[in-house]
């Protein structure tokens, strides 16, 4: 079980790694950070267990949207949960696309630190390494941080967050139909909004 001081004596002594300094090093040491930030984060304390539309999951989010803004990325929290972070392209690029990345915040009841959120964190990594250098890219970046990716719900739902980022519930039947399936998850939707 590494800790965070571990790692930062490891970056200062073996150079056969990093540099002390190295933005490699430097990025590496705050993304296992952000990783034992998320591990404590849970609904049950001495283990992972983020489950959908939680409040462990609610507070993860706003944890994620704060490292994407860090990273200069403007964010939002949807309905459903999912946090998408976004990094404009340069501005000299006509109508340029938009590559996403990223995986997702939710866990399974007693998880790993690094399942899912390593995908987030580490693309919330590569454009914060972009701002410092103050580099655009020929295409737009998005972080996506989808929640229910594990099944992990009172409501019996699962990939609601992957589904409703690709369009799936973007008609109001498709809404409607999602709401009347799970119960309760409507009044989970609201109570996500409010926090």
């Amino acid at each position: 079980n590494i800790e965070s001081s571990d790692l930062s004596l490891h970056c200062k002594e073996s150079h056969s790694i990093c540099e002390w300094g190295d933005e490699s090093c430097i990025m590496g040491k705050e993304l296992f950070e952000r990783h034992m930030t998320l591990s404590r984060i849970t609904e049950d304390p001495g283990r992972i267990n983020r489950p959908y539309l939680s409040v462990a999951s609610a507070h993860a989010a706003r944890q994620v949207q704060a490292w994407m803004e860090d990273a200069g990325m403007t964010s939002s929290i949807s309905i459903v949960g999912n946090v998408v972070g976004r990094y404009e392209a340069d501005s000299s690029t006509s109508n340029p696309r938009t590559i996403v990345l990223g995986s997702h915040f939710d866990s399974v009841n007693d998880a790993g630190k690094f399942d899912g959120v390593y995908g987030v964190l580490a693309a919330i990594s590569v454009v914060k390494v972009l701002k410092q250098r103050g580099q655009r890219l020929p295409f737009a970046l998005e972080v996506a941080a989808f929640d229910d990716e594990e099944g992990n719900s009172s409501f019996g739902t699962t990939n609601t967050g992957a589904k409703a980022f690709m369009g799936e519930y973007s008609t109001k039947e498709a809404a409607e139909q999602l709401l009347e399936q799970y119960a309760g998850l409507e009044e989970a939707f609201r109570r996500q909004q409010i926090n």
